[in-house]
């Protein structure tokens, strides 16, 4: 990759990164943590791959001192050869779900055969596994972090 094109892909990934921090500023009454951010993966053969990832924290509005907190994790990691491996990772309390999504089968029964070793490695950590699973699919347009707008910023009705 030219100097140059490096230079302007680092550009238009810094300005996303400060559209994605204004988004998760907290507004009004709305306590809960948001955060947005896309990074840039070298893969082994020195390709770039793009991974989206959406952090919310979903506690309850009687949630105090960690109490009741519920985390949800939400990535995309978008291979420069249009595969793609989407993730919703939940944690309450000790226990931890994980839901993989991908539109290649092969892909997701291979995923689906890694499940036990993710559950014990969970366990070997003090976490419980809560529901593991991974099926061939699309994630619905507002679970996939890499098509979320920043809201707010533009407000397209006005």
């Amino acid at each position: 990759m030219p100097a140059r094109e490096a230079a302007d892909a680092a550009e238009a990934a810094l300005a996303r990164l400060a559209a994605r921090q204004l988004e998760s500023l907290p507004r009004g009454g709305d306590e809960a943590a948001r955060w947005s951010l896309e990074l840039p993966v070298r893969l082994a053969d020195g390709r770039l791959a793009g991974l989206h990832l959406r952090i919310e924290d979903e506690r309850g509005r009687d949630a105090r001192d960690g109490e009741g907190r519920r985390w949800q994790v939400r990535l995309a990691l978008e291979l420069p050869d249009g595969a793609s491996v989407h993730a919703a990772v939940g944690l309450a309390g000790r226990q931890v779900g994980v839901r993989l999504l991908t539109p290649d089968a092969v892909l997701a029964r291979a995923l689906a055969e890694g499940l036990p070793h993710l559950a014990e490695a969970l366990r070997r950590r003090g976490l419980e596994p809560g529901v593991l699973d991974s099926r061939a699919g699309r994630p619905a347009a507002d679970e996939d972090p890499a098509r979320l707008q920043a809201p707010g910023l533009v407000d397209l009705e006005a």
